[in-house]
């Protein structure tokens, strides 16, 4: 499987640029707040920060992950399965600009349900080798569903980057 890793940091690096035609700058901040808020977890809302007079909006945040997989069958010939939770932190920093804005995701972190234990998730979705054929069950589920949590991130983010806000950058909304 081929990831789009930087080639500095040699991390998980999702980016483009993306045109709206006739959005102003303070309304796809709107919309970007908007998205990164609505997108959040109920309890892991998200970290957003951005500098006034800035173009640059970064957003960390935290979604559930979990993934099922088949387990090899029992004795009785019942078929198995284990599911893995996880937590998946990630930060999007948009650079926003009149007509357009570029996005960047990347620093995806793996972390238990508790936080305490936390991994780049590169260690598992890349490095990571699998022993026997549960470990390869295992590694195929958890890549199959990054692909999939990441690019609904994604789709979500331009969805909402088109879509009018609610609230009216010129009334001072965020």
């Amino acid at each position: 499987m081929a990831w789009p890793l930087d080639p500095v940091t040699h991390r998980i690096h999702y980016q483009a640029v993306v045109t709206v035609v006739g959005v102003s700058q303070p309304d796809l901040l709107t919309r970007a707040c908007e998205w990164a808020t609505g997108t959040a977890h109920p309890d892991t809302p998200p970290v957003i920060k951005h500098e006034p007079d800035t173009e640059v909006l970064i957003m960390s945040g935290a979604q559930p992950f979990a993934c099922t997989y088949p387990l090899e069958s029992t004795g009785n010939g019942l078929p198995r399965t284990r599911t893995t939770t996880l937590r998946l932190h990630y930060t999007v920093r948009l650079y926003l600009r009149e007509g357009r804005y570029r996005y960047e995701a990347t620093n995806f972190v793996f972390a238990w349900p508790d936080d305490s234990t936390q991994e780049p998730a590169e260690v598992e979705l890349i490095e990571m080798k699998a022993i026997n054929e549960d470990g390869a069950r295992s590694l195929t589920a958890m890549r199959t569903r990054f692909q999939e949590v990441t690019a609904t991130l994604l789709t979500q983010l331009q969805d909402a980057m088109r879509k009018p806000s609610g609230k009216s950058a010129a009334k001072g909304g965020y």
